[in-house]
């Protein structure tokens, strides 16, 4: 690894990494997370660790409707995903580049599912991931939109297959 602060090279090793992703402000200054197999986040020359508390993860979509000489209606955000731990998912609809926009939170619970361990063999079927399909009703208008989940549940991650978005 290349330390652009010090113009040398690290070797670094035993770091359990399976993507990275880069982050740079305003002022361009970057911070550097990596993600292991286990669905953690990490963040590199901090540690491996999150002190106890929940790291805050987000997916922002581009701009949909960017460009667009018509407005548009948003109406509802469909997401397919599997986690058969989290409790709930947050989700916010900007317009036009607004940063307070509007926001919903999604229950991900299915308490009619069978609990893993709480099965007969024989007559349940159970996936220790399953995929669920939630949405939320929006009634916005504007030129463009982003749409913004988050979560922020501790050791709680979430795959996310398909977001859907009707305008």
């Amino acid at each position: 690894m290349y330390d652009y602060a010090l113009g040398s090279w690290w070797f670094w090793d035993n770091i359990p990494a399976e993507c990275w992703c880069k982050i740079e402000d305003q002022y361009d200054n970057e911070t550097i997370y990596f993600g292991d197999s286990t669905g953690h986040i990490f963040e590199l020359g901090v540690g491996r660790i999150d002190n106890g508390a929940a790291i805050s993860s987000y997916l922002l979509t581009h701009r949909v409707g960017y460009g667009s000489p018509w407005p548009f209606y948003l109406r509802e955000v469909q997401l397919h995903g599997n986690s058969q731990d989290l409790s709930q998912l947050g989700v916010s609809v900007y317009r036009q580049d607004d940063p307070t926009g509007v926001t919903a939170t999604l229950d991900w619970r299915d308490e009619g599912e069978a609990k893993l361990g709480a099965f007969t063999l024989g007559t349940s079927i159970l996936a220790n991931q399953q995929r669920r399909f939630r949405r939320s009703v929006f009634r916005e208008s504007g030129r463009w939109f982003q749409v913004k989940i988050a979560n922020s549940e501790k050791n709680k991650p979430f795959e996310l297959s398909r977001l859907s978005v009707a305008m």
